[in-house]
């Protein structure tokens, strides 16, 4: 036989045998749609149809959030295998067990399971969660963003104007530092009303007696209301969050770098107050304790105070602390051993 009808004939039963052999492909599996219902401020609702060739077995909603350094895993409580399905994963957000904040930037996406033991990776999605209902709008810089809604544009500017300030002071010249989780995400609500809904929620006698001006959430988050609080300038609240951030980048570090150690709670809200652009009616507490005898004793400041009527006290004396040792041994001693001089002092 030609060598050309030889190549011909060997051409067409390789042909023949692959048209014979049974399919290795795995059966399709389409995720036809995925939807998320922000149901603030209590519940984060994943809901995803899908189709497969073979019967769904198992679907998996695997979540991360950016800057946590972490991932979760979820599944629908129920689930009937099909060939089509619709199911859905609820996350609590705000319960005795769990706290998403609001500002957490969410990835997520979907992993399948079929019958024939196929499996299917959804794509990447993205979530940034804020209440729902609200015009939000936004001014930011290289390392912070201030989320506001309403005629708030000129507060949100000043905020964040605030926030270089307070950078520059507190970060770079007491701690020598860099933020390394950015954007920190300020969080403008309305009024306390409205932030409370987006705090951890205690219920506490505590928390009904305390005006909450603001709360950093996270190292990247911070809640806050546009209203003086405890000092004419209501940009402090600002100041005094960041100030937390500030010190826990500096105390904690970040990881595979060493930091000072976890601050006390009397050194994290005196270098706080000491963040403002004035210690305002904190100093007057401190004053007026001193006088009358009712300092705390140092032994029980390294917790925070559970009396909220001396929280007044408790953040006064903790800024005349840090205040002292920053004036006595300057920036760079405080930041190195701040712990140990306030312990050497007092």
């Amino acid at each position: 036989m030609p060598r050309v009808a030889l190549t011909f004939f060997a051409a067409l039963v390789a042909s023949l045998s692959l048209m014979a052999a049974p399919s290795t492909a795995s059966a399709e599996t389409v995720i036809e749609s995925s939807a998320l219902v922000n149901g603030y401020p209590a519940t984060l609702t994943f809901k995803v149809t899908v189709r497969a060739d073979s019967d769904i077995t198992d679907v998996t909603l695997n979540y991360a959030i950016k800057g946590r350094g972490t991932s979760a895993l979820d599944k629908p409580k129920n689930l009937t295998p099909a060939r089509n399905l619709s199911t859905e994963v609820v996350i609590q957000v705000n319960s005795s067990s769990n706290y998403i904040p609001v500002g957490s930037d969410f990835t997520y996406h979907w992993e399948i399971t079929t019958a024939d033991g196929g499996t299917y990776r959804g794509p990447d999605l993205e979530f940034f969660y804020l209440p729902p209902g609200k015009d939000w709008k936004n001014v930011s810089n290289e390392f912070m963003t201030v989320y506001y809604h309403g005629d708030r544009e000129n507060i949100a500017s000043a905020y964040l104007k605030a926030g270089v300030d307070t950078y520059e002071r507190i970060g770079k010249q007491l701690y020598n530092i860099t933020l390394k989780q950015i954007p920190v995400k300020v969080i403008m609500f309305a009024d306390e009303a409205e932030s409370d809904l987006a705090r951890p929620g205690s219920g506490s006698t505590y928390d009904s007696a305390v005006t909450t001006c603001g709360t950093k959430v996270e190292i990247d988050i911070i809640l806050l209301i546009p209203v003086a609080c405890g000092t004419p300038d209501r940009t402090d609240t600002l100041r005094h969050e960041f100030g937390h951030t500030l010190n826990e980048t500096a105390g904690e570090g970040v990881p595979g770098e060493r930091g000072l150690g976890k601050l006390p709670s009397w050194m994290d809200e005196g270098a706080a107050v000491y963040a403002q652009s004035s210690p305002g009616d904190y100093e007057s507490a401190f004053t007026a304790a001193a006088r009358s005898n009712r300092l705390i004793p140092f032994s029980q400041m390294s917790v925070p105070v559970s009396n909220p009527n001396q929280v007044g006290v408790f953040y006064g004396q903790s800024w005349a602390m840090v205040s002292f040792l920053v004036d006595k041994g300057g920036p760079s001693a405080f930041s190195a051993d701040g712990d140990h001089q306030g312990r050497e002092t007092l």
